[in-house]
């Protein structure tokens, strides 16, 4: 079942996402592309909009990064997961090699003390110092065709995914599991046997009204 899922879930490709990566560090530090990107950006119809957009990324001006900072050409594979590094790199290349950056991979839940790189925050309180990226974007941004009507999908709370090790998820499981308003399923191969199910294609998901992401 995990072999043939890999070719029918309707994820982004790995392999081909890994490829680009891997390409990209062989190719020659552009370092100097900053200035040609926001030009062709101002020729936009919808320029207001992304300067709009990125007042919400960024939300105030960077004054003082702190003492913390690292260049962009001394980070490594080794120091983040493949996909927020290669992701990195990939937004880094207009910016000269030397450029001093504070980044902060993974699920930030907290608010860093002087203005970070990161790829989520908390949406409450002063979170200006978490400057969003689009990290780890194979997994966080796809766009699916959903072509079944709202009315016509399953009226149920459908999750799929790891519980063992999860407090919360374990939790809601304990809580709804059997309930008939839910469809609850742990993919993991640990955990409680009467939990254990297969994974679903984005495609299967997508038949039910209600997506439960146990996040945060």
């Amino acid at each position: 079942m995990s072999i043939f899922y890999n070719f029918i879930s309707g994820k982004n490709v790995k392999a081909t996402y890994f490829l680009s990566g891997f390409l990209r560090e062989i190719t020659p530090y552009i370092g100097d592309g900053f200035e040609k990107i926001i030009k062709k950006a101002q020729s936009r119809d919808d320029w207001d909009y992304i300067l709009g957009r990125v007042d919400y990324y960024c939300k105030k001006p960077v004054q003082s990064l702190g003492d913390d900072t690292v260049r962009v050409c001394d980070i490594r594979r080794k120091d983040a997961a493949s996909t927020y590094y290669f992701d990195l790199k990939e937004y880094m290349r207009p910016f000269p090699r030397d450029t001093r950056i504070n980044f902060l991979p993974g699920d930030i839940t907290h608010i860093p003390s002087v203005p970070s790189l990161t790829k989520s925050r908390p949406i409450e309180g002063n979170n200006a110092n978490s400057v969003l990226l689009k990290l780890d974007k194979i997994r966080h941004f796809l766009w699916v065709n959903d072509a079944l009507d709202y009315e016509d999908k399953v009226d149920r709370v459908i999750f799929r995914g790891k519980v063992p090790g999860k407090e919360k998820r374990v939790r809601f499981f304990e809580q709804y599991f059997g309930d008939e308003r839910v469809d609850l399923g742990c993919t993991s191969r640990h955990g409680r046997q009467e939990w254990r199910t297969d994974k679903l294609t984005l495609r299967e998901q997508l038949q039910y009204k209600w997506i439960l992401a146990l996040e945060g």
